[in-house]
C-alpha cells in the first residue's frame, strides 16, 4: 500500500486537494509497494502548480505539475507512469552493486542477475541474447483439485495453499540447483529451468545430461512428498534441448519481462502433453 501525503499548502487548498484525490487510485497501482507519494504545493504566488514526489527507501523521482496538467487525465497517466518508471529504473541502477546482487538472486534467474552484474550501460529494450542450452519443465499435477478444496475454507485455505505450494517448489529448487540449472520462471503450479554446458565444446551432452539427472532425482525424491488437504500431488516432467533466444522485453510503467522462445519449447509443449504425472 502507498502512503500518499499532502503538504500543508496543499491542504489549505480544497478545491485543489479534491483534485488530487482523484489521482490516488492510479499512484497507488502503478508505484512499488511501501512507497510514498507526497504532493507539495510550488512557492509560487498565485499558481495552482504543484510537484509529485514519489519514493521508496532505495529512490526517488519527483514531477513539476501543472493546473492544465492535473486536468487531463489521460495526460495524468502517462506522467505517473513515466514518474513511477523512472524510480524503477534508477532502483535498477543500484544493481550493480554486489550485496544488493546477491538479495536479488534469491528472487531472479541467474542469467538475469548475470547481465546486470556484466553491463556496462543500460540494459537496451528491447534486447535479445542466443544461447544454447537444456530446458526443464515441471508441472505439479493435483493442484487444481487442491486449490477447489482449500478454497472452501477462505483466508486459511488460501495461506495453507501457499504454504504447501513454498514447500513443493522449494524442494524442486534445490534439486535443480544441486545440478546446475537456473530456474527461468513459474507459472502457477509449474516451473521452467534451463541448463547450460559447462565448456564450450560439450555440443548439450552435458546440459542435457545433468537436466536428465535432475528430472529423476525429483521423480524418485518427490514421491514422499506428504498429502496436503487429502491430495497427493505428483509432477510431469518435460525435457529439451537445442537453439534458444533470451529476450529482454518492456519498458512501460517501469516493468520489464525475460522470454524464452525457440523450437525446443515446442517440443517441451508436445513432451509434456503425452507425459503422465510420476
Amino acid at each position: 500500500m502507498v502512503e500518499i501525503v499532502k503538504s500543508p499548502a496543499v491542504l489549505a487548498d480544497a478545491e485543489l486537494s479534491l483534485l488530487l484525490d482523484s489521482f490516488d487510485t492510479l499512484i497507488d497501482e502503478l508505484s512499488p509497494r511501501n512507497a510514498t507519494a507526497v504532493w507539495e504545493r510550488v512557492a509560487q504566488s498565485g499558481t495552482s502548480d504543484v510537484s509529485l514526489h514519489i519514493g521508496d527507501a532505495y529512490s526517488q523521482s519527483s514531477s513539476l505539475l501543472s493546473k492544465s496538467d492535473l486536468s487531463d487525465v489521460d495526460g495524468m497517466l502517462d506522467r505517473i507512469s513515466r514518474l513511477v518508471g523512472d524510480l524503477v529504473y534508477q532502483e535498477c541502477g543500484n544493481l550493480l552493486e554486489a550485496d544488493t546482487l546477491a538479495q536479488l538472486a534469491s528472487f531472479a534467474p541467474g542469467r538475469l542477475c548475470s547481465r546486470f552484474a556484466s553491463r556496462a550501460n543500460e540494459i537496451a529494450l528491447p534486447s535479445s541474447e542466443d544461447t544454447r542450452c537444456a530446458v526443464l519443465f515441471a508441472d505439479i499435477s493435483g493442484f487444481t483439485s487442491l486449490t477447489e478444496r482449500l478454497a472452501e475454507k477462505g483466508a486459511v485455505g488460501a495461506e495453507e495453499l501457499t504454504a504447501a505450494l513454498n514447500r513443493y517448489f522449494g524442494q524442486l529448487i534445490d534439486i535443480i540447483d544441486d545440478f546446475g540449472g537456473d530456474v527461468l520462471k513459474f507459472a502457477g503450479d509449474a516451473l521452467l529451468a534451463t541448463f547450460e554446458d559447462r565448456n564450450e565444446n560439450d555440443h548439450l551432452t552435458d546440459a542435457s545430461a545433468r537436466a536428465t539427472a535432475a528430472s529423476l532425482v525429483i521423480q524418485e525424491q518427490m514421491l514422499d512428498f506428504p498429502e496436503v488437504e487429502g491430495t497427493k500431488l505428483s509432477l510431469k516432467i518435460g525435457l529439451a534441448a537445442g537453439d534458444l533466444r533470451m529476450l529482454h522485453l518492456g519498458g512501460v510503467f517501469g516493468r520489464c519481462e525475460l522470454l524464452m522462445v525457440g523450437e525446443p519449447l515446442r517440443e517441451l509443449g508436445d513432451a509434456n502433453d503425452l507425459a503422465g504425472p510420476g
